[in-house]
């Protein structure tokens, strides 16, 4: 169940780049959101069979330290936040694929979201303190750039110079 949520994961940054090089195709925000839509439901699915079934499940990466690797782990208390967060993000992709169609920055959003949204559900899911500092670094900084998608404005530059 964790390699799936962690593929689930790995999408997002293909979203991303999807983003980043269609960014002058006006409806590609609109399709990462939904992405992130799809995503976010199927790891929501994953925590309600989590809390279901019980138990944890742990699955190792081959990555990070030399010495070390990332271990991943879904458990039921994993599992229900993995609902809480999955769901909110589910309404946010949903209702950010209506909202960015007016947006002048929405390939500038559409870069940073999933890369927040990967970041949150691998902070989640880190069972050692490595991949947890790797993952909670990684959604600080992709959230930093959503403060940062409308720096014209000068409370908005503020906030992201005290982020």
């Amino acid at each position: 169940m964790t390699a799936q949520a962690l593929l689930a994961v790995a999408v997002l940054p293909f979203l991303t780049m999807l983003a980043m090089v269609a960014h002058r195709l006006k409806a590609v925000p609109v399709y990462v959101h939904l992405g992130c839509l799809l995503v976010a439901v199927f790891l929501g699915y994953i925590g309600i069979s989590s809390v279901l079934k019980g138990g944890a499940d742990l699955f190792v990466l081959p990555v990070g330290l030399p010495w070390l690797k990332a271990h991943f782990r879904i458990d039921t208390f994993t599992g229900l936040f993995l609902i809480i967060i999955n769901l909110g993000a589910a309404m946010a992709s949903l209702f950010g694929a209506s909202y960015v169609r007016h947006l002048t920055n929405a390939p500038r959003i559409a870069v940073a979201y999933p890369m927040f949204l990967a970041g949150m559900n691998m902070a989640l899911m880190a069972d050692d303190a490595f991949s947890f500092l790797v993952s909670w670094e990684f959604m600080s900084a992709s959230c930093w750039l959503l403060v940062l998608t409308d720096h014209e404005d000068e409370e908005n530059r503020k906030a992201a110079f005290s982020y």
